[in-house]
């Protein structure tokens, strides 16, 4: 017998997506304090990407979002 696999909705890659995302920006954060500890200063773009870690939140909520107003027309 064989088991089909789950089909990912939207929500599901959204979720995941902005998850991972967010670590990400998580791992840069880290990185960034490690530069600033050192020498006071942190490159731009290093800061930049540090950005990450919200936008891969907000993308996590509107999976949430989505997926909670799925389950209520359900």
């Amino acid at each position: 017998m064989t088991s089909t696999p789950p089909q990912r909705t939207l929500a599901d890659r959204l979720v995941m997506g902005g998850g991972l995302v967010f670590l990400v920006g998580i791992l840069v954060l880290a990185l960034v304090m490690v530069f600033f500890a050192r020498t006071g200063d942190a490159p731009l773009w290093l800061v930049a990407l540090a950005l990450l870690s919200p936008i891969g939140f907000a993308i996590s909520f509107s999976g949430l979002v989505v997926q909670a107003r799925a389950h209520r027309r359900d």
